[in-house]
Formats: C-alpha cells, structure tokens, sequence
C-alpha cells in the first residue's frame, strides 16, 4: 500500500528545518512563548492560505476540526480564537 503525503502535509517542510531552527534560535522567536510556537504559527498560516480563510475564527474553527488529522506536522495545539475580555 503506497502513502500519499498531501500538498499541506508537504508544504512545510519546503524550508529545511536546521534553516528554520538557526533562524528562530538566533532571533529568540520562541524565547518567551509558552504555548503557541513559530511552527505551529508557520502550519497554521500555511493552512488558512491554502484553504482561503477570511478570518480568524474561519482558521479556528477549521484548525480545531482537522487537528487530529495534522498532529503528523508536528503542531501541539490549534489555533485559538480566545474571546477577549468583558471590561468591568
């Protein structure tokens, strides 16, 4: 049985992940992120332009549905659409 990797699963890894890794070492992108890294944002802007997004919760709501499907990238966790705060 042959596996087919699909074009989002292969887009990603266009940039070679020591290129990538130097980069946001040396830059400290993720120096202060807790949750959400660089390739997770990388995943999950290559996803809402190849299916088009128009906004944020569209990105959401569809990361949130298929994030088991793309675990296999690496991802920890979706994006998340947080509501923002109620002012008192």
């Amino acid at each position: 049985m042959a596996i087919k990797a699909s074009l989002f699963s292969q887009a990603p890894h266009l940039i070679p992940r020591q290129k990538r890794s130097k980069i946001v070492e040396s830059g400290g992108y993720d120096k202060n992120s807790k949750k959400f890294k660089t390739w997770d944002q990388l995943v999950a802007m290559l996803f809402c332009h190849l299916g088009q997004a128009k906004s944020l919760r569209e990105i959401s709501l569809e990361l949130g549905s298929v994030h088991g499907k793309i675990r296999h990238l690496g991802t920890k966790r979706a994006a998340n659409k947080t509501p923002s705060p109620t002012p008192t």
